[in-house]
């Protein structure tokens, strides 16, 4: 590794990850500062790292990262940089943690006193940033993308920035949770129910509820899990993870503030 690079260690999932910039000397010092702000919620524990991610401003597209790294985030345009960046360091962090914890791409949200905690499953770009930017200060910001916990139910917080669309502007842009209203619960967050989201932008009646059996809620499930066939007896853990929770249901829906009433009944009033 080039040692003129600049980095900014993190941890992700409880991965530590150290991220080197590379541009020049003003404009990567500018890049670690945004860096710094947007990751400040995953600060490092002192570990060492044990991933590497190049971040490259660049007009030259690279198609693999250089020998040393395990991952290459490049682009000629900062915001366009920043989001690659976030998915890359997402990427590495479930690497990481392959066959370790189950995990459900899913947006998490805890009551700030109990711990007790809702994931939000569903597909990318269908509802779960704009649900915890419109609903996080309310509770407690575990996630908006990854939902990843232990055979107890554990949560490991992930309050990665949020990838927010700007009016008028083609990028989005990767904001720190701090900067909407988002924190981190103060106690261990644990996993009461999981909701399937299913955003109709056209819905206009009442959110619509339907609880789901086991069966079901494994069909739904599997599909959005990351290395699920990495844990032992992975379809027998769902089960079983079913059978412990409180709910597990889909939820369709309009707009993300008419989940407010549907959130409180899952793990206490918003404070």
């Amino acid at each position: 590794m080039s040692p003129d690079l600049r980095f900014l260690d993190i941890e992700a999932l409880g991965v530590p990850i150290r991220l080197h910039v590379k541009a020049e000397p003003d404009t990567a010092a500018s890049i670690l500062d945004e860096l710094r702000h947007a990751w400040q919620l995953c600060t490092t524990t002192g570990q060492p790292p044990t991933r590497h991610l190049l971040i490259w401003l660049s007009d030259d597209l690279a198609q693999d990262p250089p020998h040393g790294f395990d991952g290459l985030a490049q682009h000629r345009n900062l915001p366009h940089l920043l989001q690659i960046a976030t998915q890359q360091i997402t990427r590495l962090a479930i690497l990481g943690n392959a066959g370790r914890y189950l995990m459900l791409h899913a947006a998490g949200l805890a009551h700030p006193v109990t711990g007790d905690a809702v994931a939000f499953v569903a597909a990318g770009g269908t509802g779960k940033t704009t649900l915890c930017r419109t609903l996080g200060p309310k509770w407690a910001y575990l996630t908006d993308e990854t939902v990843a916990m232990d055979q107890s139910d554990q949560i490991v917080p992930y309050p990665k920035p949020l990838s927010i669309r700007e009016p008028h502007r083609n990028a989005k842009y990767e904001t720190a949770p701090t900067d909407l209203g988002l924190k981190v619960p103060t106690v261990p967050a644990r996993l009461r129910s999981i909701v399937f989201l299913e955003r109709q932008p056209d819905w206009a009646g009442p959110i619509q509820v339907t609880d789901l059996p086991v069966f079901d809620a494994i069909v739904e499930l599997t599909p959005q899990s990351s290395s699920l066939n990495r844990l032992p007896r992975p379809l027998h853990l769902l089960a079983e993870l079913h059978a412990r929770l409180d709910r597990v249901s889909k939820v369709v829906y309009g707009e993300a503030a008419t989940l407010e009433p549907f959130i409180a009944d899952l793990i206490g009033a918003a404070r």
